[in-house]
């Protein structure tokens, strides 16, 4: 069984499903990259602000992809590279991809372990991974370009309240998102507090100085130095 399980989330039909999916992700994201500077050209943006904002993108993403790379070694080990690969090119949770296989286990009354999966384990775990995750995908396919209109329907059109309603709405998604670890009093709130403090700083110093690389690496300096915090404390980070 173990080793029937070991050939199919290794099998080749999976590597070659991974890279059509890889591949996939390539091509939206230049697709999306090539539209943005078109709208930005379309806007008035020049040149030299249109690369600074995906320089800064770019830099920007170095430190979520390390924690992504970091945390697929976990992922890798209980399902393979192909479907390790595969999910964290998309959805990019490593606690939600090992929920989903926790969930399966659980069902099959097994450990969570690789000695211990069979087939049907590994593949109701797919199935909890990707049914898990169709909510959210289909409602951003279905609404996302209403939302527009509906924003503006509230506000009335008034282009003051639509700020204050679209920042209100990202802090409560960002606040929501790190209450958990605020109120953990662990190694996960040393990093919060550690990547808070220094994302101050790192702004104020950027606001006095006009360094480019502050403002462009400022978010990954902010992650790495909650990320050492948290190492000091000799506890490990989830």
């Amino acid at each position: 069984m173990v080793d029937d399980y070991l050939l199919i989330a290794n099998s080749p039909i999976l590597w070659v499903i991974t890279i059509l999916a890889v591949l996939l992700i390539l091509v939206q994201s230049i697709a999306f990259l090539r539209k943005s500077f078109r709208a930005g050209n379309e806007i008035g943006l020049d040149k030299e602000v249109l690369n600074l904002a995906f320089k800064t993108g770019a830099v920007s993403a170095v430190g979520p992809s390390v924690v992504i790379v970091v945390g697929m070694v976990s992922l890798l080990i209980t399902v393979g590279a192909p479907t390790a690969l595969m999910r964290l090119s998309y959805i990019g949770n490593v606690a939600y991809e090992l929920m989903s296989v926790g969930f399966a286990s659980d069902a099959y009354g097994v450990s969570l372990n690789t000695g211990a999966l069979t087939p049907k384990v590994f593949v109701t775990a797919l199935w909890c991974m990707a049914i898990g995750c169709v909510g959210w995908i289909v409602f951003t396919a279905l609404f996302t370009n209403k939302m527009d209109k509906i924003l503006c329907k509230v506000t009335g059109g008034r282009k003051n309240l639509v700020t204050v309603i679209s920042t209100a709405a990202m802090l409560g998604a960002y606040g929501y998102l790190n209450a958990g670890y605020i109120v953990s009093f662990d190694s996960n709130t040393v990093a919060l507090a550690a990547g808070f403090f220094s994302m101050i700083c790192i702004t104020l110093l950027h606001r006095k100085t006009k360094n480019k690389f502050l403002n462009e690496w400022g978010l990954t300096l902010a992650m790495f130095l909650g990320m050492i915090a948290a190492a000091l404390t000799k506890v490990q980070v989830i």
